[in-house]
């Protein structure tokens, strides 16, 4: 069955040659118009198929965006080029530089090789905690931060940062290797030096299509410009009001140069939600109008939803404590589950780590759930396996993956060139170690050495604790958790499970086949259950009721402040904290709670100043209706 267009919807699809800017709002139907463009462009245009490049920021988008086209073409193939600014990069670089995929480093790797490089500039190992910040200001640097505007580790200098990254960018070089980030800036510094090349990608890609464009950082937005020109037909979609990944460089900023770079542009705004219920529509434009840097527009419900006979459209409740309040949610759902299915429901969060403390009062209450990303196998969990790996090694098993996996958890100071056997011999290591000066790491070998040993001797629970406490597996999962002490609690909870289930067994052999038969029963995640999810996950899905709980003053802007500390302004980083609540809200098409928490006399808590103009939109509305009556 065709889809009719509205008039907004049809001139994006009509638009023709030179710049485009599509202004797209939640469930406006821009994925209907950038493949109808496509579709388009082929049959009345007659532009070749292959000379049409279309942009997206996820390999999933990319893939799901590419089938969606095919259906409209009834499954007939056209070479149409669907991908990210990452794959395209990449493909530009193979094709000039006959890259391979082994140059290409991943994340796991690069956080071994920055492990590596600072131990050998500082004679320190890094905090997990700081691994991770140090990988993201190396994301952000590599992408046009300033370096006096990262958000570093506390105990991190800026010299000591410039020191590391010069390190890291030798060893790449050295090495002839490349991360993610490296594919777009070499791509840009090919077609910045090479002229001909550039004229060559040019001529292959004469019209430019790219989603989700308030997702651009800085370097993809040259990379765009240089292929665009001199033509310029470039047709981008996108909604500022939905910038969330300033953490990743992206800033709604980008959308507001477009506009200054290419004043011709046409200026398409898609304001009809096929989504969601007027009055979600309304709530969630009187949060994000808020916000100063952003196109102005007025989102209207295209369509009526069926109200859900047991709520407001719209209700926001606040809590003395967050047991009274997940206790509700969790009864809340129950009764919707007589309307609509489980699966049709979600609640969102900020972090993951506070999704973690829903789950109890879930279970207890009888709701099915899913956490998007994850199974509930504890057996898949990464902890579980690590300890199984230890038991494995210390069973005689000596396999370079098993070592590999934890040989630094906790930090040895062991490196990955020291394995180079596919069978791993540790009294071997030790001696190469010796014979390179490496004494340290000699030590360690030798002493993980005598520790399989020992670990040999006992029964798996025993050995477990062994693994735990003994060799500093605990510590080191404490680093990892830095400082979201619940995340570390859970895990550490997870353990006394396995080492309490493990008792069952006489011998580790017989708990490791029974550990590798409930992995191997690792189910997804569910679907028939209430999703669990951040807001972050939750972009671009949609659920006939949205919860939002614990929607507390100061909660999200310290996040954010943790987050994007430096690139942004403080007004900046409330903007990006407002945008992701406006996501949050705008995923519900029929209800949409938000609940707080009040706290008690003795310790108040404030809702989100988020909340207040939802509030107010409702006040003003009853007085207006009123007064009219």
């Amino acid at each position: 069955m065709k889809e009719i267009l509205n008039e907004a919807q049809q001139r994006a699809l009509c638009h023709t040659h030179g710049p485009a800017m599509v202004l797209a709002g939640p469930g406006s139907g821009k994925t209907t118009v950038i493949t109808g463009r496509v579709k388009r462009l082929i049959e009345q245009e007659k532009i070749p198929p292959a000379d049409i490049l279309v942009l997206t920021y996820t390999k999933a988008a990319a893939q799901s965006m590419q089938q969606r086209f095919i259906r409209e073409w009834q499954g007939a193939f056209y070479p149409v080029s669907f991908g990210t600014f990452h794959a395209v990069s990449y493909h530009i670089l193979r094709e000039h530089f006959y890259l391979g995929s082994e140059c290409l480093i991943a994340e796991k790797e690069k956080i071994q090789i920055v492990n590596h490089i600072w131990v050998r500039l500082f004679h320190t190992k890094p905090e997990t905690d700081s691994i991770e910040q140090l990988l993201l200001c190396l994301a952000r640097y590599k992408n046009g931060a300033a370096a006096e505007a990262l958000p570093l580790p506390a105990n991190v200098s800026l010299e000591e940062f410039a020191a590391f990254y010069g390190a890291y960018t030798e060893y790449c070089t050295v090495k002839g290797r490349l991360d993610f980030d490296d594919m777009q800036i070499r791509c840009l510094d090919l077609f910045r030096t090479k002229p001909q090349v550039l004229e060559c990608w040019q001529e292959r890609f004469s019209q430019i299509l790219v989603d989700e464009f308030q997702d651009c950082n800085k370097v993809q937005y040259e990379i765009l410009k240089l292929l665009a020109a001199p033509q310029e037909n470039l047709f981008v979609v996108g909604d500022d009001d939905q910038s969330i990944y300033g953490f990743r460089g992206a800033s709604p900023d980008i959308m507001q140069q477009f506009a200054k770079d290419y004043k011709r542009a046409e200026r398409i705004f898609l304001e009809a939600n096929y989504r969601s219920r007027e009055e979600i529509i309304k709530a969630a434009e009187s949060v994000i109008v808020q916000n100063k840097k952003r196109f102005a527009k007025k989102m209207y419900a295209a369509g009526e939803r069926q109200k859900i006979p047991l709520t407001e459209p719209v209700y926001i409740k606040g809590f003395a404590d967050r047991e009274e309040e997940y206790t509700c949610l969790a009864a809340r759902l129950r009764s919707f589950s007589k309307v609509m299915p489980y699966r049709e429901m979600c609640v969102l969060f900020r972090t993951n780590r506070e999704l973690q403390q829903i789950i109890p009062f879930l279970e207890r209450g009888g709701v099915p759930y899913g956490i998007k990303g994850q199974t509930e196998n504890k057996y898949v969990h990464f902890a579980v396996k690590d300890i199984n790996a230890y038991l494995k090694l210390a069973a005689g098993e000596n396999g370079r993956a098993l070592f590999l996996q934890i040989m630094n958890r906790p930090y040895r100071g062991i490196e990955r060139e020291m394995l180079w056997e596919e069978t791993v011999m540790l009294s071997t290591v030790a001696e190469e170690c010796d014979a390179n000066r490496k004494t340290e790491a000699a030590s360690a070998v030798r002493l993980l050495q005598k520790q399989l040993q020992t670990i040999a001797a006992f029964p798996p629970s025993l050995a477990i604790g062994y693994i735990r406490k003994a060799m500093g597996y605990e510590n080191w999962l404490r680093g990892r958790a830095g400082i979201q002490a619940d995340v570390y609690k859970a895990w550490k909870r997870l353990l006394d499970t396995i080492q309490e289930e493990a008792k069952a067994f006489g011998c580790i052999e017989e708990w490791l086949a029974f550990a590798e038969q409930e992995e191997r029963k690792a189910k997804p995640q569910k679907t028939e259950g209430v999703q669990l999810m951040t807001m972050h996950a939750a972009k671009g899905l949609e659920f006939t009721y949205v919860c939002i709980p614990d929607a507390n003053e100061k909660k999200q802007i310290k996040k954010a402040g943790k987050e994007t500390a430096g690139s942004y302004g403080a007004e900046s980083m409330e903007e990006e904290e407002r945008r992701l609540f406006y996501v949050g809200m705008t995923r519900a098409k029929t209800a949409l709670d938000i609940l707080y928490l009040t706290g008690t006399k003795a310790c108040p808590r404030q809702p989100s100043h988020f909340i207040a103009p939802i509030l107010k939109y409702y006040s003003d509305s009853s007085s207006t209706s009123s007064s009219n009556s």
